[in-house]
């Protein structure tokens, strides 16, 4: 085996790393805007609330409806405080018992 010559280096005990400097973006986003700059970054959609409830509710339905109607759903479960499968069912039981009195 051959032995490596020594490359005069030192060692890098005395090796101290530069601190990086944090930069306040305020100004620079506020000359922007001023400019008429606009954000590359895509716009952030508001994600429904997620529940996690224990129910009786097992099965899932997969059907496509118009956004505006998927929304109307949500918001009527949020306003009532259920979750989607006991909406589902009420709305089922309804229709049910106005197709029995006709």
């Amino acid at each position: 085996m051959s032995k490596r010559g020594k490359l005069g280096l030192g060692g890098l005990d005395d090796f101290e790393p530069k601190q990086s400097e944090r930069r306040d973006t305020a100004a620079a986003d506020q000359a922007g805007e001023a400019h008429g700059f606009k954000s590359r970054e895509p716009a952030r959609k508001e994600r429904p609330i997620r529940r996690r409830s224990k129910s009786a509710f097992n099965a899932q339905i997969n059907i496509r409806g118009r956004e505006e109607d998927i929304e109307l759903f949500q918001a009527i479960a949020d306003e009532r405080g259920i979750a989607y499968g006991r909406l589902f069912q009420e709305m089922c039981s309804q229709l049910q018992a106005d197709d029995s009195k006709s």
